[in-house]
């Protein structure tokens, strides 16, 4: 696979060598630099992402940060495509590009924030009381309770059942 993304390489800078004039040679290094490693580079982090975000459970409070930080990524890497091949030759389309760099970077600062925001309250929900069952009807109650109020059952703390049914008190 390095072989091949080494030819592909090698046969973009060859390409650009004969369709530019060795005059442009510092656009041709801006092309290579732009267009032949950053935008690659960029996008593979923006696959990489996605591929976290379609692994992670829907319910994942944090699933929203990995797509967010997926998005950004690819307006990087068009943004670089674009830096490489018209940089400097329209005025419009170069602030549009840095614009664009803009919102790129404004994302993947606001899913940071957003992800460290749910990461703890994720964490937050997770540190509730476990939920009690009665051991003879499966009711749920309280801890507080003497009796279940479903069949009767005198509840006492070592026999109440928690909400994994694996750990018996």
């Amino acid at each position: 696979m390095a072989a091949l993304i080494m030819v592909i390489y090698l046969a973009f800078f060859f390409f650009l060598s004969i369709a530019y004039p060795l005059e442009d040679l510092v656009d041709i290094l801006q092309v290579s630099i732009y267009f032949g490693m950053m935008m690659p580079v960029y996008s593979a982090i923006a696959i990489l992402f996605y591929r976290a975000y379609q692994k992670i459970d829907p319910v994942d409070l944090s699933r929203r940060a990995f797509l967010i930080v997926s998005m950004a990524w690819f307006l990087l890497a068009i943004s670089s495509m674009f830096l490489g091949l018209i940089w400097l030759r329209y005025p419009a389309f170069d602030i549009m590009i840095l614009v664009l760099q803009a919102v790129a970077w404004g994302l993947i600062l606001y899913s940071m924030i957003t992800g460290k925001v749910t990461t703890r309250a994720g964490s937050i929900e997770h540190t509730k009381e476990p939920l009690l069952y009665c051991p003879v009807c499966r009711n749920e109650i309280e801890k507080s309770w003497n009796l279940c109020p479903i069949c009767g059952a005198p509840l006492k703390d070592d026999t109440l059942i928690y909400d994994n049914d694996t750990r018996v008190y």
